[in-house]
């Protein structure tokens, strides 16, 4: 509880009832069988990934790949397949407020390239450049 130690009085009153109390219930494919609990704070959180995964993204593919909603989905669910299928070792496996961020950047950017790759194969307006030895 990272935001607990930078904002005293985070986790009692009207704060906890707004950021620590109000969360949702994800599960991919029905994968974990109880799914992840996102509460408002981790949204917040994951919202700021999604805007880094973005930014990174466009620089690595050269492509504008939508807003901000669609880099939190992406995220979401680039950071489930991480979280679910690959251990990281000790120091990559970082947490702040439940959100796993090393997870959730490796398996936001993994997603997210290759959506543009792909998406750029089968758009039918532009021709790859071809690839140069």
């Amino acid at each position: 509880m990272v935001l607990a130690v930078l904002l005293p009085g985070f986790h009692e009153g009207i704060l906890k009832t707004i950021f620590v109390d109000t969360w949702v219930s994800l599960s991919l494919f029905g994968q974990p069988a109880s799914g992840f609990k996102l509460t408002l704070i981790d949204l917040i959180i994951i919202a700021l990934l999604a805007f880094a995964v973005t930014a990174m993204t466009e620089w690595l593919t050269g492509q504008k790949l939508g807003n901000l909603l669609a880099g939190m989905v992406v995220t979401i669910i680039g950071a489930l397949l991480v979280v679910m299928f690959v251990r990281l070792p000790a120091p990559l496996d970082f947490a702040i407020e439940d959100v796993a961020i090393f997870a959730a950047l490796i398996g936001a950017l993994i997603v997210k390239v290759f959506y543009a790759l792909m998406r750029a194969r089968t758009s039918g307006g532009k021709k790859a450049a071809p690839a140069h030895a």
